[in-house]
């Protein structure tokens, strides 16, 4: 996508894309309150889903995403690779 309008395209698509993930995220804690209710197997649920959470967040979306990227920039950059 390039040309006029391309970059507001985009930032539409990118927030619609977040918008979605809320409003799914929403429906999906609706659910969860109907089915598990607040019991034990609801905490046993919660535990299991911060490990893949936890790793979601540092691999993809947090601080090693934001560091690893411009070292391996500079690593690609240089000539003796």
């Amino acid at each position: 996508m390039s040309g006029p309008g391309a970059g507001g395209r985009q930032a539409a698509q990118v927030a619609a894309g977040i918008f979605l993930t809320r409003v799914l995220g929403y429906v999906r804690e609706l659910l969860f309150a109907h089915y598990l209710g607040n019991d034990w197997a609801a905490d046993a649920f919660r535990v299991a889903l911060r490990i893949p959470n936890t790793i979601r967040n540092l691999l993809g979306e947090g601080t090693l995403a934001g560091s690893f990227i411009p070292v391996y920039a500079a690593f690609n950059e240089r000539p003796d690779k």
